[in-house]
């Protein structure tokens, strides 16, 4: 097929696919959101302000204590009870009814494909090619859901509450999280072709174990049995080579994302204890940027498994959704060599036709002449 689907047409095929259930998906987007703010901003800034309390011995003093304490408490209740079985619940019911409308269309592209598609196709790739692609449809809004809205409103949300309270910290968290992106960025580029080429691997081996079992009279009948076990030695191990390049190339972009994420860390603890030993924060501050700190370090280690989610989304949804771009009806090399014969048969006979036709007219012409 030469209409192979890039990244920007794969996510185009799965924000379409969800149009139907726009309401229930942004619903699990905002409460998504909402939920983040409460579980990473609420209940740490009502800790430092006990803290703070504390601190200065206003314990008897302070009249919005417990009031405080039952906001923690509510805090609590919604981030870790109400919120997030809320968005499972909604990312949940709208992705299976997307998954059902993508199965339903994967069927009718393949019942309707030629048998010349077909008999140029494994059985058993088309279901897995089938399957990935469900799969990776639901791989693609759960990192959205689970991976990529907690990142941004941690990243975004950790510099703006942290630039009120020591604006350097803020600027160098700001600066080693883009570096970590950039790194991330890059390292992801030599691990999707790595991806690409398992899930291809991945494929093949999973057809030609199906067309096997499918076709094992025909195997059997015709003492073939060797002479497959010999090819699917060969897949399997092509299989085994793709996927420990994948694990190789994993390893080696982990260590940088792992030194980087040290580095921040660190950088955390020292600009803590700085700050206190100079007075320029209060202990309720330092809580707060060891815990944002470490909630944006925790963000930027899961950016390293967004990007291999999405080197694996597209790589598992590459085959089918360039079956589903393709047209319906396909011509066939070998039905279209045989019009081609036929035309030039009819051709021929038209041009023999019309080279006979002279060889009639000599002989009046003669008789005339007499």
């Amino acid at each position: 097929m030469k209409n192979k689907p890039n990244s920007k047409e794969i996510f185009r095929l799965f924000w379409k696919t969800s149009a139907p259930y726009k309401h229930r998906r942004n619903l699990a987007i905002f409460f998504a959101m909402l939920t983040l703010v409460v579980t990473i901003f609420v209940g740490p800034l009502i800790i430092a302000q006990l803290l703070s309390i504390i601190q200065h011995n206003q314990l008897h003093n302070a009249k919005n204590l417990w009031t405080l304490i039952a906001l923690y408490g509510v805090s609590g209740l919604w981030s870790s009870v109400i919120g997030w079985r809320l968005v499972l619940y909604l990312a949940w019911t709208f992705e299976t009814a997307m998954q059902r409308d993508l199965y339903a269309r994967c069927f009718s592209k393949l019942t309707n494909q030629t048998i010349f598609f077909h008999a140029n196709k494994f059985g058993g790739s088309l279901v897995s090619q089938t399957n990935k692609l469900i799969g990776a449809v639901e791989s693609f809004w759960d990192t959205i859901i689970w991976s990529i809205l907690p990142l941004v409103i941690s990243l975004a949300g950790s510099i703006i509450i942290l630039s009120t309270l020591i604006w350097q910290y803020a600027l160098f968290l700001l600066i080693f999280s883009i570096v970590f992106s950039i790194a991330v960025y890059y390292g992801s580029k030599p691990m999707a072709k790595l991806n690409k080429k398992e899930a291809k691997a991945s494929n093949k081996l999973s057809g030609q174990l199906a067309d096997v079992i499918s076709n094992v009279l025909a195997v059997k009948s015709s003492g073939a049995e060797a002479t497959e076990q010999k090819r699917f030695t060969k897949t399997v191990s092509s299989w085994r080579s793709a996927s420990l390049d994948t694990m190789r190339g994993s390893l080696k972009v982990s260590t940088i994302y792992s030194t980087i994420n040290t580095i921040i860390k660190t950088g955390a603890i020292a600009f803590a204890v700085y700050a206190a030993q100079n007075n320029l924060v209060s202990v309720a501050s330092v809580y707060l940027i060891i815990t944002y700190t470490g909630s944006v370090a925790h963000e930027l280690w899961n950016m390293n498994g967004i990007m291999r989610n999405y080197n694996r989304i597209i790589g598992n949804a590459n085959d089918m959704a360039e079956i589903l771009k393709t047209p319906t009806t396909l011509i066939d090399k070998s039905d279209k060599k045989l019009k081609n014969q036929k035309r030039r048969k009819r051709h021929g006979q038209n041009n023999l036709h019309t080279r006979r036709r002279p060889r009639r007219h000599p002989i009046p012409r003669l008789l005339s002449s007499y």
